[in-house]
């Protein structure tokens, strides 16, 4: 097992947080989590560099709907500082996939909080819009606004969203 794995498990154990191990690579550990718009799995891959998140999303584009999520994804990926949204054309699976540098191999606690807070509030931010997309045939660029002013609305008066 790596180092960054056992950083992680040592960070979900200490804040109570339940996870699994990936039956096939120990240095895999998938765990369920619920935000206010939908339950996500997040699937956390770690290295000796990296630890990478991906968070799966709830449903998947069917095919007529995959050049809809195609550009939904790509307005949205413009916006992110961190991460980016994902679509297996395959299949139309749809993640949220981020991840962070490690120094010696070591994962912080901060690190571990920033990942997932930053993963799981991106993903929140933006599954509304995919919602309309693929279930009320919004278009992206109105599903792109609609996300854009969510956002807006939930930042207190005075704070600046970069």
């Amino acid at each position: 097992m790596k180092q960054s794995t056992q950083d992680l498990i040592t960070y979900l154990e200490q804040n109570t947080i339940k996870y699994a191990r990936h039956s096939d690579n120990e240095d895999v550990l998938v765990l369920g989590f619920n935000t206010g718009r939908a339950s996500l799995l997040l699937v956390f891959t770690c290295d000796e560099h990296t630890v990478q998140l991906s968070c799966r999303l709830p449903f998947s584009a069917q095919p007529e709907q995959l050049d809809a999520v195609k550009d939904y994804f790509t307005r949205i990926n413009y916006f992110l500082k961190t991460g980016c949204f994902e679509l297996d054309v395959r299949d139309g699976e749809m993640s949220m996939r981020n991840a962070t540098f490690l120094a010696d191999g070591r994962l912080s606690a901060e690190q571990t909080a920033l990942l997932l807070i930053t993963t799981t509030r991106t993903t929140e931010q933006y599954i509304g819009g995919l919602q309309d997309i693929l279930f009320r045939q919004v278009a992206p660029s109105a599903a792109v606004k609609d996300a854009q002013a969510w956002l807006e609305s939930s930042v207190p008066p005075g704070v600046l969203v970069c």
